[in-house]
């Protein structure tokens, strides 16, 4: 009973947030209609917004908590929601438009975006004990996606660097670490010592964060429209919120 009651609060989180979505989506609208900068009401809704992913994946973590077999994923736990954390700064960097911001917000996802590596490298490296049988685990299909995750970075690198200027550097330190992101998460797709629901939604998750900063980088460095914000606002949150969504299911899967 406890443990359904816990999932109705979290998906009763997830309707607020799409509420709250809509009307960040709309403030987004009339601050390009009007080009003006509209401060103070995107941080009353995007930072409680972002608040609610860290809230599903501490709720996600405080569910199990009391189980003794689930002390051994304490690490995957405290590094996601430090992710989470990191993703709530780098939100609120992002809402100012000046440069500095930008980069502080910058720098805030690619810590967050390190933490998430660690994580997932945590859990393949937790279910392989050797070099050896790390190796054995993969197979044609996880080089193939590997290769896919790494060309597309390729492109999407030659298509921005020409308008970077000085800011090539960071842009490319992030575009580095959020690829080993999902490399990281393809590469968990093949372990099957873990539930498939939680590898899908790590995979997944991270799919959509690559996919949202796209959007973020061409709104940035190609030219603002709201088309941008229509497509990286959506994708971004859904995908913290499966990546806040994949503790409970690696969870589950140690107390079974």
């Amino acid at each position: 009973l406890e443990m359904i009651e816990q999932y109705v609060d979290e998906y009763s989180i997830l309707v607020v947030a799409v509420l709250f979505l809509l009307i960040l989506l709309y403030q987004e609208w009339l601050e390009i209609s009007t080009n003006q900068n509209r401060v103070l009401l995107k941080l009353a809704t995007k930072g409680p917004l972002s608040m609610m992913f860290i809230l599903v994946g501490y709720l996600q973590a405080t569910a199990f908590h009391q189980n003794p077999n689930v002390a051994s994923y304490d690490w995957y736990t405290t590094l996601i929601l430090l992710g989470l954390v990191f993703g709530l700064l780098g939100d609120l960097f992002l809402v100012f438009r000046d440069k500095t911001m930008f980069l502080l917000g910058l720098v805030a996802f690619l810590i967050g975006h390190i933490f998430y590596v660690v994580a997932f490298g945590y859990l393949f490296y937790a279910a392989n004990e050797s070099i050896l049988e790390i190796s054995d685990s993969l197979d044609v299909s996880s080089f193939i996606g590997v290769m896919i995750a790494l060309i597309l970075s390729y492109i999407i690198w030659t298509y921005f660097e020409p308008v970077l200027g000085e800011m090539r550097t960071p842009v490319l330190a992030y575009i580095m670490v959020i690829t080993m992101m999902v490399v990281s998460t393809v590469l968990l797709l093949k372990i099957d010592e873990y539930e498939f629901s939680g590898r899908s939604l790590a995979f997944v998750g991270a799919f959509f964060f690559f996919v949202s900063d796209l959007f973020v980088a061409k709104n940035k460095f190609v030219g603002e429209s709201f088309q941008n914000r229509y497509y990286n606002l959506p994708t971004y949150y859904l995908g913290q919120f499966l990546i806040a969504f994949s503790i409970g299911d690696f969870l589950i899967n140690v107390v079974e």
